[in-house]
């Protein structure tokens, strides 16, 4: 998926959301009177919020901060601590050629740091950047959480359990992953 097919995804929000809803049949008459209005809620919860710049921005600024960070070896600059300690294997090749169509990454992390050193590696790899599902913890903290949406995020609750929310998220990531294999 490119920078310009994210940035259509964004725009095509309204869109997801009606099929989300339609999905999920939002506002049918044997649901309950407020079911509606809970859809619409975890609708603004889940929403896409990617912008292309924020990404391209926050790239260019996180490689050498986290560069510095990795503690460059010496006689390296800045720039090439995170790369020195970045490891990238596998069939590279093949991942670069589907990636101009879609791809979806489901990887374990230990660490909140982890999406961000994905996307670098992406970045590395000449692969276009990726959504990803961030928990809500992330969120917590205010500045990290108003960033985390414009730099490809979905906010999700892992720890509710109502079956309303989960159908909901189903569905969007469902609209989602068809939209980015569409294109």
């Amino acid at each position: 998926m490119t920078r310009a097919r994210l940035d259509a995804l964004r725009g095509a929000r309204a869109a997801i959301a009606a099929e989300v809803r339609a999905h999920v049949g939002a506002g049918a008459p044997h649901r309950a009177p407020d079911d509606a209005a809970r859809v619409e809620r975890y609708l603004g919860e889940l929403e896409l919020g990617f912008r292309g710049w924020a990404q391209r921005g926050a790239t260019r600024l996180l490689r050498p901060v986290l560069g510095a960070v990795f503690a460059p070896p010496v006689g390296a600059g800045a720039d090439d601590g995170l790369d020195a300690r970045l490891e990238v294997g596998g069939d590279v090749a093949t991942v670069a050629a589907v990636g101009a169509d879609a791809l979806v990454f489901a990887p374990t992390h230990g660490a909140n740091l982890d999406a961000i050193v994905l996307g670098l590696a992406l970045e590395r790899l000449g692969l276009p950047p990726a959504l990803y599902l961030a928990g809500e913890h992330l969120y917590r903290n205010p500045l990290v959480g108003r960033l985390m949406g414009p730099l490809g995020a979905v906010r999700i609750d892992r720890a509710r359990a109502d079956r309303r929310y989960l159908a909901v998220l189903a569905a969007y990531v469902a609209a989602l992953a068809a939209r980015a294999a569409r294109r």
